[in-house]
């Protein structure tokens, strides 16, 4: 989680109080020194802040230097004002996220709590949208003013207002909210995970899916699945699927099966299961084609083969097992 850069000076509040501050180097700063382990701070929910001195420390390193900062550093943390520093991180910990509030270098990182489970699917999904978000930033920053408003793209993110500001003023308005868009993302992927982590564990389905004709679109499938697992039987059901130029039996399964956690834990598990092999694995040479993208799941309109696929390569079988005009039936158990 390396967010500073060289010669920052940093320091770690926690609950109010000064936990450890540094120059140089600082990457270590978020290991939150004083607790024994990560999980223990999480379990206390402290209330984590970083903060920078905002001022460059390349010129002046000598100690004197640096006991100033540390004085103001004492008194800002004993009043709680913080002027002349600037708060790059903290952690909110019912978000399950880390969130990083500036740039700093070339490295911008949005992060989320770990769970207990997944931590390898955790760690690639987290250089992922690092990777994503970098490349982002860079697209940004190469924009000229002629090529930011001609794009439809970035023109969307300013109001008629603020399209009259300058080149960057108006970067770092869309740079606030592609970081919010992100952030938004963030908490979605950690609230599935933790959701599959506390799933019973799968035991079989029955999908059920019926056809009703539409003026529009001839006719329209929504799929009902009977998920049974360890402990107990729950039935879901999905969305009506309309329109057409895509498979829409395979969109209605898939819906309704990443409907329920306990179905999405055995991708997952079979995907941390490779990773730990090869932290280089990707969900579709694992898992195979329409697999997902962040995270493991059935993608909708690729072909009820791959839905078939997917749930062979992890130990299941999925088989028609009657079907009508109007009607098809789906079961899924594990292979004898």
């Amino acid at each position: 989680m390396e967010v500073l850069g060289i010669w920052d000076y940093v320091v770690l509040v926690a609950n109010g109080k000064k936990v450890r501050a540094d120059a140089g180097e600082s990457r270590d700063i978020l290991k939150l020194c004083d607790f024994k382990t990560v999980a223990e701070l999480y379990a206390q929910r402290a209330n984590v802040r970083v903060l920078m001195w905002s001022e460059t420390i390349t010129k002046i390193t000598d100690d004197a230097h640096f006991l100033d900062i540390e004085r103001a550093l004492d008194a800002a943390v004993a009043q709680k004002k913080f002027k002349g520093f600037e708060e790059i991180a903290h952690i909110d910990y019912n978000k399950h996220q880390f969130i990083y509030n500036d740039r700093d270098d070339d490295a911008i990182i949005y992060d989320f709590l770990e769970v207990d489970d997944f931590i390898n699917i955790q760690q690639k999904t987290r250089e992922n949208l690092k990777n994503r978000v970098k490349k982002a930033v860079e697209q940004l920053d190469a924009q000229t003013a002629e090529s930011l408003q001609n794009s439809w793209y970035y023109q969307g993110f300013l109001t008629e207002k603020q399209k009259t500001k300058t080149l960057d003023e108006q970067k770092k308005i869309i740079f606030k909210k592609l970081q919010n868009a992100h952030n938004k993302q963030i908490l979605k992927l950690a609230k599935k995970l933790e959701e599959v982590r506390l799933a019973p564990r799968f035991v079989s389905a029955v999908v059920s899916v019926e056809w009703k004709r539409s003026a529009t679109w001839g006719k329209n499938p929504r799929a009902t699945a009977k998920i049974t697992t360890e402990n107990g039987t729950t039935v879901l059901t999905g969305s009506a699927v309309s329109g057409c130029g895509f498979h829409k039996l395979s969109e209605t399964v898939a819906r309704v099966l990443n409907e329920s956690a306990s179905v999405l834990q055995v991708l997952f598990n079979k995907f941390e299961k490779a990773l730990m092999s090869d932290e280089r694995a990707t969900l579709r040479a694992v898992l195979g084609y329409g697999s997902g993208y962040e995270l493991p799941e059935f993608e909708g309109g690729c072909g009820m083969s791959t839905i078939r696929s997917i749930f062979e390569v992890c130990g299941f079988q999925f088989e028609e097992v009657a079907s009508g005009s109007n009607f098809n039936v789906f079961e899924v158990r594990p292979k004898c």
